[in-house]
């Protein structure tokens, strides 16, 4: 999803919202991670359920889960994107149903140039909402004045739209002006 601004001026963010399934699943989102095409500079926010053990983002996990390779392709991600994990390790955003363990599975990561905005420190796991899951909401929130368009940025037109366009404006000018 990319982010339209009111004015129809397209904006460089990048939010994917994902859920993986069962790593004994055939198509899981792990498989199709590396081939998103966002550029490595994007402002991005990819959160959702991603159904991955690991200590980097849930500190208190049973030990089945402890030497869980299941995550290492998440992990990648993280460490070739420079990922900000918004979660706090110590706070679940899933309780199970059977008493165990309750674990972080459901994560807000960030790109390098979000990782600055303070979405941090707005971070909020809720199980009060009536969701009827055993899953968390999350919630924080994303200053957008704090994403920067470069005004220098080139042209956005082709050039031979330019051209059409020239050819368009030219008429208009020449009587606006009485040329």
């Amino acid at each position: 999803m990319n982010v339209n601004w009111s004015d129809g001026t397209l904006c460089p963010l990048f939010i994917t919202l994902a859920y993986n399934g069962h790593p004994s699943e055939r198509d899981t989102l792990d498989k199709h991670l590396g081939d998103m095409n966002i550029p490595l500079a994007a402002h991005w926010i990819l959160a959702g359920d991603f159904n991955r053990h690991n200590p980097l983002w849930s500190r208190h996990m049973a030990r089945s889960h402890s030497n869980s390779t299941h995550a290492r392709p998440l992990r990648q991600l993280i460490m070739d994107r420079g990922f900000s994990l918004l979660n706090d390790p110590d706070v679940a955003t899933r309780h199970s149903h059977e008493g165990g363990v309750s674990t972080v599975l459901d994560l807000a990561l960030v790109s390098p140039s979000l990782a600055e905005m303070g979405m941090e420190s707005t971070f909020e796991v809720s199980f009060e909402q009536a969701t009827f899951s055993d899953h968390a909401v999350l919630s924080w929130a994303l200053n957008l004045q704090g994403v920067r368009i470069d005004p220098l940025s080139p042209p956005r037109l082709t050039a031979a739209a330019f051209e059409d366009w020239q050819w368009a404006v030219l008429p208009l000018l020449k009587d606006a002006f009485a040329l």
